[in-house]
């Protein structure tokens, strides 16, 4: 019979399995992440490392924390990185041209920082980074700058980090059933200053599965988030500021998107698709003044690698994205009519230039026809900031300026319906809902003649007042019409005075 061990001496044992590794701190001009190697050997499994708090480390050289199992890091002290521009460089060029401060995978991996706002920080010492690229050719970012993070986890959880003005791109994260949440990114600049802007500075960068960002800050000048690849992923309960805002940037690969319950100020863009992908939600988004409150691309023009060109012309095999199933729910607040754009804008025409749109762009849609299906918005209420005037809505393709020859797609049509399609969300029925509003009426010039490119040249336009379906052609009870006919400069409707006005065009239903 086997010898019965005492409880007490066997959780004893259990406990120590797992150790509590501390980061020695070697003192002024020591880098600390040399020790900190050291540690790892030992320290991969089961363990928590501790950066001590009250004590602030040097991190002069990139950081590897590779194959961890069951591993918690609590950053409890601050984390200075290098302040000379040329010997990062230097570092980043030597590396490649690519190169993470900071690297941690594995799996069960918890990165931990401080909820004491004095420390837990990682300084990057970004604004003088900041501050050379303003007199540097060519502009948008010094050259050879170093990425902040890269995580690449399962199972695992990013809480409470501070960054303190990074470099340029924050956290880049990868892998599925991942929990981010309660983290700030300070890459805050000066709005009245657009000359030093903190290009590139992504707040997080996602591909994964299963994913859950919430409860962060972010102050940047590039995407709040970017949607990279994945499914099933969730940002919430987050402020935006001064950047682009919730982004969608995959090329492919991408469905299940929920961005909700996200205040966005003073930013270019509050939400943002960029990409291909089915099945994304904006809903519960509250602007404070951005230049474009909502806004979708077919093809997104990066100013570094198109220099000279002029966004909208697209050289031969360039491919528009495809897009299904997004919606747009409760957008309100703000628009930046004052003094939009930002400093991010180097090139002469800028990147985010879309022809034909105005300063009151609430809504604006670049898409081709062909490219995308089922497109909602629901309930937006979107002012410009001064007061002065409606919101505008841009849903056409002229807003391509030239180019599109080569993207395969022509001149889409608008099909006005007098109710909801099927898929919508019911609403109640006014009696007159199969009525044309004489306020919309008045932006449907004839197209019978011709319309252009020959677009539907049938299309009639009904009197003001007259049911949409008692004209020729509209036994499914819509109303067809070149989207040519809804010129930008006017708006066709207004989405904050009136009920929901629903437009079915070739890129899918547009419900205002």
């Amino acid at each position: 019979m086997l010898p019965l061990i005492p409880v007490a001496l066997l959780c004893g044992a259990l406990a120590s399995a797992h150790q509590t590794c501390v980061v020695p701190h070697g003192g002024k001009g020591v880098n600390d992440a040399i020790a900190l190697k050291s540690l790892l050997s030992n320290c991969s499994t089961d363990a928590t490392i501790v950066f001590q708090e009250k004590t602030t480390y040097n991190i002069s050289t990139p950081v590897v924390m590779s194959n961890l199992s069951n591993v918690e890091i609590q950053i409890l002290g601050n984390l200075d990185l290098p302040k000379s521009i040329p010997y990062v460089q230097a570092a980043v060029n030597a590396s490649g041209g690519r190169l993470y401060w900071f690297t941690v995978s594995g799996n069960n991996v918890t990165l931990s920082g401080n909820q004491d706002e004095e420390w837990g920080w990682v300084d990057s010492y970004g604004v003088p980074w900041w501050q050379a690229a303003a007199y540097t050719q060519p502009l948008g970012g010094l050259l050879n700058r170093p990425h902040g993070w890269s995580i690449q986890a399962n199972n695992s959880v990013v809480r409470w980090l501070k960054l303190r003005k990074p470099i340029a791109w924050n956290l880049a994260i990868t892998g599925n059933n991942n929990h981010i949440y309660g983290n700030k990114i300070d890459a805050a600049y000066d709005l009245d200053t657009p000359s030093v802007f903190p290009f590139n500075t992504d707040g997080y960068d996602i591909s994964g599965n299963n994913v859950l960002v919430e409860d962060s800050w972010v102050f940047n000048g590039d995407d709040c988030i970017a949607v990279n690849k994945g499914n099933n992923i969730t940002f919430r309960n987050s402020v935006c500021i001064g950047g682009h805002g919730a982004s969608v940037s995959a090329t492919t690969g991408v469905s299940n998107v929920l961005i909700n319950n996200i205040t966005s100020k003073n930013s270019l863009y509050a939400t943002r698709f960029k990409s291909s992908l089915n099945s994304v939600t904006w809903s519960n988004i509250h602007v404070h003044n951005a230049t474009f409150p909502i806004f979708a691309t077919g093809v997104y023009f990066d100013q570094n690698t198109n220099r000279g060109l002029t966004p909208g012309n697209y050289p031969a095999n360039s491919t528009a994205t495809h897009i299904s199933n997004f919606e747009w729910i409760n957008v309100t607040g703000t628009i930046n009519d004052v003094y939009p754009g930002d400093g991010s804008c180097v090139t002469n025409p800028c990147w985010y230039y879309v022809a034909n749109v105005t300063k009151n762009a609430g809504v604006t849609m670049q898409l081709l026809n062909g490219t995308a299906t089922n497109i909602r918005v629901l309930n937006a209420h979107l002012k410009p900031i001064d007061g002065q005037g409606e919101s505008d809505v841009l849903c056409d393709p002229r807003s391509f300026t030239d180019g599109t020859a080569n993207l395969g797609f022509n001149l889409g049509v608008l099909v006005l319906y007098d109710h909801p399609p099927d898929f919508m969300p019911s609403r109640a029925h006014d009696p007159d809902s199969t009525r044309l509003e004489p306020s919309l009426q008045k932006h449907l010039p004839n197209y019978g003649g011709g319309g252009d490119n020959g677009a539907l040249q049938h299309a009639q336009v009904p009197a003001a007042g007259d049911p949409v379906n008692n004209y020729p052609g509209n036994a499914q009870r819509r109303h067809d019409l070149p989207l040519a006919a809804f010129p930008a400069q006017s708006t066709p409707f207004t989405i904050t005075s009136r009920e929901p006005a629903v437009y079915e065009t070739e890129l899918g239903p547009v419900l205002v």
